[in-house]
């Protein structure tokens, strides 16, 4: 009786972590923290999510100055597409417009 409810505890998390991964990676919200070269190019960034009819949630912007004197601009946010969408794709995407020199999903 032990070993047949540990293994169908054990098929139970397996199942539901597997479908967890599957809801997350493809859903129509995408948490990201995003850094970029300068200031300005955020708007760019904020343009090109608007052109493509998403929308931007819970926008938080931050500017840092390093011992050094580099600063870095850096912004966390939530993005709301009309559909479900795979979030590595999209994150590429999103990484490879002007001005963005790291993005993470949150």
């Amino acid at each position: 009786g032990a070993a047949i409810g540990f293994a169908f505890i054990f098929l139970s998390l397996w199942v539901m972590q597997v479908a967890e991964s599957r809801v997350r990676k493809k859903s129509r919200t995408l948490h990201l923290y995003v850094e970029f070269a300068k200031l300005h190019d955020i708007r760019h960034f904020l343009e090109y999510v608007r052109n493509h009819s998403w929308k931007v949630g819970s926008l938080d912007l931050n500017k840092e100055k390093a011992v050094d004197g580099a600063v870095t601009i850096s912004a966390t946010m939530m993005i709301f597409f009309d559909t479900p969408m795979f979030h590595e794709e999209k994150k590429g995407e999103l990484a490879a417009l002007h001005g963005v020199s790291y993005i993470e999903e949150l």
